[in-house]
């Protein structure tokens, strides 16, 4: 169950040495975040910052894929050194914390021993009332707004200016905030405002032409003289020729990461090349499960690839759609050529609103429902036949589709999907809890965290453990 507010974890951080804690980047938005994020850490160690701590959510695997130095993942051991204690104190002083506030704290506490020169903290839901908050406002020189749309409405609000206001509560006075320029004009103008409410500053998308922005004209709001090959147009057609291109919300991301770093460097007063900060946001790519490729061969024992996406609400969904014709081909009738998808989605959403946009004549659909989540019990899938009755309505509607209800079996709807045409793409949609289901199926990489332990050598400060 989700349950905002700070009061649970202030109780449970009372006793960090905040002093400690390195300087952050603050993340808001409803998709983006984690993107945006990776390629904030990957800016900044491009600069020369050697140690970033990340905090992000939900994880892929495992709770500890959370919590990140230099974007790889802590140790176990030092997960559990940290999250032990804080339910020692959260059992001993009757605190009531959420397993989400326990993992924060968590992160928190990580951060303060790492002796990391710098943080990227991403909200869990909201901003005001997000556990990520407690942060110190005067360790949070910069905000950022990713892309803004109708998600949670039952806690945040039912309108796009309500529901930004929340993710602008992490603005304090004298923050400079970064913001995703092609949000709608109703989510720009709710920004603005909140950031002049709260004494924030505005750091404009660099001379950019994007629709609904606004040359800054307020006291307070700043422009920083860049050099112009960095200014937003510019910048962004230097990314959509990267192969970043392909998808162009990721073009948007990068720019906004850009411009988030370049600031937290600019006031910090580092040396660094701007140049070297886009190589490296082109470079590091998104994080795991937004259009990522995974071969099935080990599964199959042929080979056989597939694509993997987290895209979890409509806008997401929206924003994907781009990217799909380029990632999967044109058919000789113009048109996108047909995929084998796998599905699942989180209780609560729309599944009509969802899927229209993806489905489309020749597709095949396998219908299921992700796992248990670790430490995420209130997390729960749609059920599979949900999904299944709507494609069987499309199908009594005229769409010559295919599609099966695998319920909670990831393994068959995988193998089927695979088996449906040897050349239909294969593409897993809808929640990251999938995406994890099936690359601990596949036993991937990723899914075993083989990673260089991030806690390990020169730098951690062993005092906080």
């Amino acid at each position: 169950m989700i349950q905002l507010g700070l009061q649970r974890i202030a109780k449970l951080t009372q006793n960090f040495p905040w002093y400690y804690a390195p300087k952050a980047i603050h993340v808001a938005g409803t998709n983006g975040k984690g993107s945006v994020c990776n390629y904030i850490v990957a800016a900044l160690n491009a600069a020369g910052i050697s140690r970033v701590a990340k905090f992000t959510s939900p994880h892929l695997l495992e709770r500890r894929d959370s919590i990140t130095i230099n974007n790889n993942p802590i140790s176990q051991e030092t997960f559990n050194q940290h999250h032990t204690n804080l339910e020692t104190l959260n059992d001993a002083d009757s605190i009531g914390a959420t397993p989400f506030e326990l993992l924060t704290a968590t992160a928190l506490s990580i951060f303060t021993a790492s002796s990391s020169q710098a943080a990227v903290l991403e909200c869990g839901l909201g901003g005001l009332t997000d556990a990520t908050n407690i942060y110190p406002a005067n360790r949070k020189p910069i905000a950022v707004i990713t892309k803004v749309g109708l998600d949670h409405q039952d806690l945040l609000g039912t309108t796009l200016s309500a529901i930004t206001q929340q993710k602008c509560g992490i603005f304090h006075p004298q923050t400079h905030v970064i913001f995703d320029p092609t949000n709608a004009a109703e989510v720009l103008r709710t920004i603005r405002h909140e950031a002049r409410l709260k004494g924030a500053y505005i750091n404009y998308p660099w001379h950019t032409k994007f629709e609904h922005q606004q040359p800054p004209h307020l006291t307070g709001d700043k422009l920083y003289a860049v050099p112009e090959e960095f200014h937003a147009d510019v910048l962004v057609e230097r990314l959509r020729k990267s192969r970043l291109g392909e998808t162009p919300y990721q073009v948007t991301n990068a720019l906004i990461a850009f411009q988030a770093a370049y600031t937290f460097l600019y006031h910090r007063g580092k040396p660094f090349q701007p140049g070297t900060l886009v190589d490296a946001i082109v470079d590091t790519g998104a994080p795991a499960g937004r259009l990522q490729k995974v071969g099935l061969s080990a599964l199959l024992g042929w080979h056989r690839e597939m694509i993997l996406d987290g895209a979890h609400n409509v806008q997401a969904v929206e924003a994907t759609l781009p990217a799909l014709e380029g990632l999967v081909g044109v058919g000789t009738d113009g048109n996108r050529k047909p995929i084998s998808w796998i599905i699942a989605l989180s209780e609560g959403k729309v599944v009509g609103e969802m899927l229209t946009p993806l489905i489309r004549a020749g597709d095949t659909v396998a219908a299921v429902e992700f796992g248990e989540v670790d430490g995420m019990p209130w997390k729960k899938a749609t059920p599979s036949k949900d999904i299944a009755e709507f494609m069987v309505g499309l199908q009594q509607a005229g769409m010559q589709i295919e599609v099966q209800d695998f319920g909670k079996d990831v393994e068959q709807a995988v193998r089927w999907s695979a088996e449906q045409s040897e050349v239909n793409p294969v593409f897993a949609i809808g929640s990251l809890y999938l995406v994890s289901d099936i690359l601990r199926l596949l036993d991937t990489p990723q899914a075993r965290l083989r990673y260089i332990p991030a806690d390990q050598g020169a730098g951690w400060n062993k005092n906080f453990l």
